[in-house]
């Protein structure tokens, strides 16, 4: 059976929570014996660089992914192009900011690590 593998899309190397979101992700994926695939902009915070990426992951078929968007809503159309389980980390919420991360539901969204 092939080694599962989640894409991590982030939206930049120089925030340290961006680093944190990566480091962590690359620890669930050892606990689950899954390999991860970084995908983050050349240029930082770059919403058409990670359209790209998104694109990118597309092809390569992952089991599911983490994303930190670059910038929310607007990438909500290309995280439902690839009908993968994802779990979005994000500020806000899409559908209002009046719920913590945990408690928010998504179209086409779900908490994979649980």
């Amino acid at each position: 059976m092939p080694t599962p593998a989640i894409a991590v899309f982030n939206r930049n190397r120089l925030n340290p929570a961006c680093d944190a979101a990566r480091i962590d992700a690359d620890r669930v994926a050892v606990r689950m014996d899954a390999a991860t695939r970084h995908l983050v902009p050349d240029k930082p915070d770059d919403l058409e660089q990670q359209r790209a990426l998104v694109e990118q992951a597309i092809a390569l078929s992952p089991h599911a992914a983490v994303f930190v968007p670059v910038h929310g809503e607007q990438m909500d159309d290309w995280l439902k192009r690839t009908l993968l389980p994802v779990q979005v980390v994000r500020r806000g919420n899409c559908d209002g900011h009046d719920r913590p991360l945990a408690q928010r539901t998504c179209p086409r969204r779900e908490n994979v690590v649980g």
